[in-house]
């Protein structure tokens, strides 16, 4: 089957977890399927949460999902962390939100806290089985064209979208390892040695991320996803891990 693959980067970027109260504001280490596809759907002009929530107000029959997950949560992605063990620097940063109205304090002004990736960098691959779909993405990412600006989780994190193009998908014959992030519930891997056959030092990288919505409240449905070199066991999923580039890569 026929996709695309680009390069996704940025200086930085902020992927908040919604699940933290306090006053720092904490990042996913990695880009998440739901801002994935929120990045996609601003790229060929689909609507966000804001319409979403401006037309619920105003309708009885309320929208289930913001337009971009709507017509893209079907899509088949694969992500690629393109550092060396699956994770990448943050720093704190703390600036004032003046605006007026972002704090109840005498002054309206709010010290914002939060921590920020430098440099994150992933190859992203894609495929729907909706050709029309496929066709808009094609056109655009291919084109280097946009609707909205794409950015990494905020609009103060602009994304570099590079090395666009189509590829081939396949089911691999034989899966030694994944070369892209994947659910713990669908591969079981080696354990033991601290080097692989290679004589690699051996890393795995674990986070839970969001892989989808929950109906009207946008509540992040999660999964747990590992980036490791150690060598799979077993695979406990049919037709979830294809191949590209030579590459596996569990899409999802």
């Amino acid at each position: 089957m026929t996709g695309l693959t680009f390069r996704l980067s940025g200086n930085t970027a902020m992927f908040k977890k919604r699940d933290v109260n306090s006053s720092i504001y904490l990042t996913y280490n990695h880009i998440h399927k739901v801002a994935l596809l929120g990045l996609l759907g601003s790229i060929i002009g689909l609507d966000g949460y804001l319409q979403q929530f401006q037309y619920n107000e105003l309708h009885e029959d309320k929208m289930e999902f913001p337009k971009f997950y709507e017509k893209l949560q079907d899509l088949k992605v694969a992500i690629v962390p393109l550092s060396s063990k699956g994770y990448f620097s943050k720093k704190l940063q703390v600036f004032n939100n003046s605006v007026g109205y972002a704090s109840a304090e005498e002054g309206g002004n709010l010290i914002v806290r939060e921590y920020w990736l430098e440099y994150p960098k992933w190859q992203i691959y894609l495929y729907s089985a909706n050709q029309n779909i496929m066709s808009k993405l094609k056109d655009y990412l291919l084109g280097g064209k946009c609707v909205y600006t794409p950015y990494l989780g905020k609009n103060d994190h602009l994304a570099d979208i590079t090395h666009v193009k189509e590829v081939e998908f396949s089911i691999p014959k034989e899966v030694d390892k994944i070369n892209s992030l994947v659910s713990m519930k669908k591969i079981n891997f080696t354990t033991g040695s601290l080097r692989n056959k290679n004589k690699e030092d051996m890393f795995m990288f674990k986070e839970s991320l969001p892989i989808e919505l929950v109906p009207y409240d946008n509540i992040y449905v999660f999964d747990t996803f590992i980036y490791t070199n150690q060598y799979v066991k077993d695979i406990l999923e049919d037709k979830c891990i294809y191949s590209c580039e030579g590459n596996n890569l569990y899409m999802f």
